[in-house]
């Protein structure tokens, strides 16, 4: 989760995606900070497409999106002026 939160810092969201990835099948994966961490580090980066593809991995996978990830998903779109589906 460090390094995934350092990600977002940098903007690095990439890397940030594949340590996400890297993840897939641990305990870490069940959670939704990972996903929120990457989510920023695209944010960040103005990468709102990535940002709304880990949303939706989510709701695909175990993990259940909060409010903090679909925040981050909204601000990620908004950032970037992405109002149109």
């Amino acid at each position: 989760n460090l390094a995934l939160k350092q990600c977002g810092r940098l903007s690095d969201w990439q890397l940030s995606l594949r340590l996400l990835d890297s993840q897939r099948g641990t305990e870490l994966a069940k959670s939704p900070r990972p996903h929120i961490f990457a989510m920023h580090a695209c944010q960040i980066a103005g990468r709102w497409e990535w940002a709304i593809a880990v949303l939706h991995a989510m709701a695909g996978s175990a993990v259940s999106p909060n409010v903090i990830a679909y925040n981050c998903a909204i601000s990620a779109c908004a950032k970037n002026a992405q109002w149109q589906p």
